[in-house]
């Protein structure tokens, strides 16, 4: 089950340095196309959402270390990281499983009008990862 959700931001734009504002400017603008100032779901939400998708005998994945250590310490589960399996960035993913079709026909449902042509939406990327990993 590939899962996404999209979470408010934890304080105002405005309250972080002008060199992060800048640095998060550029992101919105050049990779995912979501406004800092966006999410439906509330940060302290993060805890029960999890415990929701919690099964005993589930297996976890996320992609990088940093997200990995994070939601292995709020399952208290462990939480195997793609890039040890040897899973590839989005974009060699993408062309490598030849998703333009997909790609094409994909909505996100959060962001549907800034993802409509974006690879670094969270729910085409956790369907990209697996769909790589149903190969293994």
């Amino acid at each position: 089950m590939a899962t996404s959700f999209s979470f408010k931001t934890p304080i105002n734009h405005s309250q972080i340095s002008l060199e992060q504002q800048k640095r998060n400017n550029w992101v919105t603008r050049n990779l995912h196309k979501i406004p800092w100032e966006s999410g439906k779901r509330d940060v302290l939400d993060i805890p029960e959402l999890l415990n929701c998708i919690k099964s005993p005998g589930f297996l976890y994945y996320a992609k990088g270390k940093q997200k990995c250590k994070l939601l292995s310490m709020l399952l208290q589960e462990e939480v195997s990281d793609l890039d040890d399996l040897g899973c590839p960035k989005i974009a060699e993913l993408h062309k490598n499983q030849n998703l333009d079709d997909s790609k094409r026909n994909f909505r996100c449902k959060a962001y549907p009008m800034e993802h409509m042509n974006c690879l670094h939406c969270a729910l085409r990327k956790a369907v990209c990862y697996y769909k790589w990993m149903s190969t293994l």
